[in-house]
């Protein structure tokens, strides 16, 4: 199966294809605006998501309706923009959604790993943000995997309702990447 993900679903995509490495399971991961390297950031990158992640951190521990308002309403609006949700007229973001912002700032979240390098791997990212999630050494690493692309879409963070062509491009990237057998349990997937 293919793994894509989005903002912190990344994360848990790349927690999901590290403990399947070796079974052949994951033929590709599709990673959205977020990717797995943060060594080479700049410091001025650094230093935005620590101070939008530490304000989301403290809305999840407040709680109730003034932390719902500070994880709507806060800082890291004026970085990724208006979440499609609420556009849309929905609901704004509880401040319990922020749950995984305490844990990146207490250092009890540890960032997975990069996939198995014979993975093939997309990576599409908004390039109109004042901070970028990705660092020039992990799209290096992309670029070097087989049947592996990188796009940059001009939009925000929001790339997947944003970004014009994105879903055909996720599409066509599906069709080219090679199907693999997943062989365990006495089970072929084909």
């Amino acid at each position: 199966f293919v793994l894509a993900a989005h903002d912190w679903g990344v994360f848990f995509a790349l927690d999901l294809a590290a403990s399947l490495e070796g079974s052949g399971a994951v033929a590709g991961v599709a990673l959205v605006d977020v990717g797995w390297c943060y060594e080479d950031l700049a410091p001025s990158s650094v230093r935005l998501i620590a101070a939008y992640q530490l304000w989301l951190a403290v809305a999840c521990r407040v709680g109730g309706l003034l932390g719902g308002m500070m994880a709507t309403y806060g800082p890291h609006r004026a970085l990724f923009g208006t979440p499609p949700a609420l556009r849309r007229g929905g609901a704004g973001v509880s401040a319990e959604s922020a749950y995984h912002y305490v844990h990146a700032c207490d250092g009890t979240w540890i960032a997975p790993p990069p996939p198995h390098e014979t993975v093939p791997c997309l990576f599409a990212y908004g390039a109109k943000k004042p901070v970028a999630f990705h660092s020039e050494g992990m799209l290096a690493d992309v670029l070097a995997r087989p049947h592996s692309k990188v796009i940059e879409y001009p939009c925000g963070h929001w790339v997947p309702t944003d970004a014009v062509g994105f879903t055909e491009d996720l599409a066509s990237w599906l069709e080219g990447i090679p199907s693999r057998p997943c062989v365990g349990n006495n089970i072929t997937i084909v």
